[in-house]
């Protein structure tokens, strides 16, 4: 009986060897965010090349992108927090938010 126990001993140790090499690191989670979205006019039409504009409101950072042809922007690696949001274009009212 105490040769069975032993070679079951060795086969459990051994496959907890095996699942504790097999497993993966745990990465943490980003502290970052990505805010995209689409510039329109009040008549519903795309605006390219408008600047938007998010300024952190605890550290005053600044981080800006420009909406492409269909009117789209991301400002990604945002630090987590609240921000301002400024968008300008020509021929447009600023708008704030």
């Amino acid at each position: 009986m105490g040769a069975i126990r032993n070679v079951f001993l060795s086969v459990l140790s051994g496959a907890g060897l095996i699942l504790i090499s097999l497993a993966s690191p745990a990465y943490s989670q980003s502290t970052f965010a990505t805010l995209t979205g689409t510039v329109y006019d009040p008549g519903g039409a795309v605006v390219s090349g408008a600047v938007v504009e998010a300024t952190h409101i605890q550290t005053n950072y600044r981080h800006a992108a420009r909406s492409n042809e269909s009117g789209v922007y991301v400002l990604a690696q945002l630090l987590d927090g609240g921000y301002h949001i400024r968008v300008r274009a020509a021929g447009f009212k600023e708008f704030l938010a």
